[in-house]
C-alpha cells in the first residue's frame, strides 16, 4: 500500500507544475482529469495540459457536481482516500464515531499534502526517489516528515478506526501539528535565504573555480610522480593557482594567504576521498 501512495506521489510530483494548481476556470472535469494523471492512467507525453484536456473530454462524462473549488492537492488527498479505503476493505459509514475519525485522519492528511504543493517538483523528486535526499536540505527534511504522514501514519489511522484502536488517530494529528509547524519554519527560511545564498553564490564563484583548478593540478601529480607531501603540492602549484585566480577574479592579498588557502582546499579533498 504505501508503495502504490509513493507511485502516485511521484506522478504528481512529475505533474504539479504543469497542471492547474485549482478549478478556477470551473471545469466540471477537472477532479477526474487530474485523477486519470495522478493515477498514472493517461499522461500529458509531450503534450500541454491544456491540448491534452481538450482532446481527452470527448471520451469523459460530464458530471456536474456544482462545486468546482477543488485545488490539486484535494484531489490528490481524495486518490489516496480511495486507494486506502479500498485496501481496507471500508464500505460502511453507519457507524458516527468511526465516520468522524475517518473525516478527522482525512484533514490531518489533507493539510501534510497541501503543505506539499508549495516545494518545487525537482526537490520533491530528489526525496520521493529516495537516492537524492539531502538531510541538510531543510526543504527536503520537510518532504520527507510530510509523505511519511501521508503514506504510514495516515494508513495506520484509517486501519485503526476501523479496529476500534484511536491512538494511531492521535498519533497522526500529533504529527501533523509537528510538521505544519516545522513547514511553517523552513518556509520563513527559505524566503529569508534565498536572496543571501544566490548573491553568495555569485560572490564565491571565483573561488570555486580557483579550487577546482588547484585540485585538478594537484590531481596530476608532480610530473607524475607522487607529491611527497600536500604542503610541498601547495607550493609547488602556488604560482600556476594565483595567476588562474586573478583571471577569474580572485583577489589574493598575499603569498602566505594563497598558500593557506590552496593547502587547505587539497587537504579538505584529500579528507573527502
Amino acid at each position: 500500500m504505501e508503495t502504490r501512495i509513493r507511485e502516485m506521489l511521484i506522478n504528481w510530483a512529475e505533474l504539479k507544475d504543469q497542471v492547474p494548481v485549482d478549478n478556477s476556470v470551473e471545469d466540471p472535469l477537472y477532479r477526474m482529469k487530474l485523477s486519470l494523471l495522478f493515477t498514472g492512467q493517461e499522461s500529458l507525453s509531450n503534450s500541454t495540459y491544456q491540448k491534452w484536456s481538450k482532446g481527452i473530454e470527448s471520451r469523459l462524462e460530464t458530471i456536474d457536481s456544482g462545486d468546482y473549488s477543488f485545488t490539486q492537492g484535494e484531489c490528490l488527498a481524495g486518490l489516496i482516500v480511495d486507494m486506502v479505503e479500498d485496501h481496507l476493505n471500508i464500505e460502511s459509514w453507519e457507524d458516527d464515531r468511526v465516520t468522524n475519525q475517518q473525516w478527522l485522519a482525512f484533514k490531518a492528511m489533507w493539510h501534510a499534502i497541501e503543505s506539499l504543493t508549495t516545494f518545487s517538483s525537482q526537490d520533491l523528486l530528489e526525496a520521493l526517489d529516495g537516492t537524492s535526499i539531502n538531510d541538510s536540505k531543510p526543504s527536503h527534511r520537510q518532504i520527507i516528515e510530510s509523505v511519511e504522514l501521508t503514506e504510514k501514519r495516515f494508513l495506520s489511522a484509517m486501519k485503526g478506526s476501523v479496529e476500534g484502536d484511536i491512538s494511531p488517530l492521535l498519533d497522526l494529528c500529533d504529527a501533523t501539528f509537528t510538521t505544519l509547524l516545522h513547514a511553517k519554519q523552513v518556509s520563513t527560511v527559505m524566503a529569508k535565504g534565498a536572496g543571501p545564498r544566490k548573491a553568495a553564490r555569485k560572490k564565491n564563484k571565483p573561488y570555486r573555480d580557483t579550487e577546482k583548478y588547484a585540485i585538478s593540478l594537484y590531481e596530476r601529480k608532480n610530473q607524475g610522480k607522487e607529491w611527497n607531501s600536500m604542503r610541498d603540492a601547495a607550493n609547488v602549484i602556488q604560482s600556476e593557482v594565483m595567476e588562474y585566480g586573478k583571471k577569474v577574479g580572485v583577489h589574493w592579498t598575499t603569498k602566505i594567504q594563497a598558500n593557506k588557502l590552496i593547502y587547505s582546499w587539497i587537504l579538505a579533498h584529500n579528507k573527502n576521498k
